[in-house]
């Protein structure tokens, strides 16, 4: 779980991850396999962020969207969407974000 402000604050920390994991000047490697799911409950509200590695999509047959859509909407109680490296999602529920967390974990 992470403290940020506001939703874009999110996935924007997101997308600075998957470019420090994939970037040697980041201490990270080119072609490096990461999975990002990132929980933050904003006034009250749950928001997640899902960030795959292109290598780990092709690698698990994953898609970002499809999570958020099929396994992440529905226990935070809303709804999301993005792309096959990149999705996010709000909702209603916040009680039940570290079984987001273990949900991914358990895809993998």
């Amino acid at each position: 779980m992470v403290e940020v402000s506001n939703a874009d604050a999110l996935k924007k920390l997101c997308a600075d991850l998957k470019n420090h994991f994939s970037s040697p000047a980041g201490g990270g490697r080119e072609g490096a396999d990461f999975v990002v799911v990132l929980c933050a409950n904003i006034g009250g509200k749950p928001f997640v962020a899902v960030s795959l590695a292109e290598n780990v999509v092709a690698a698990k047959n994953l898609d970002a969207a499809q999570i958020i859509k099929q396994h992440i909407a529905p226990l935070i109680k809303g709804g999301g969407g993005g792309q096959k490296t990149l999705a996010t999602a709000g909702g209603q529920d916040a009680s039940n974000l570290q079984k987001v967390i273990d949900a991914v974990r358990a895809m993998l």
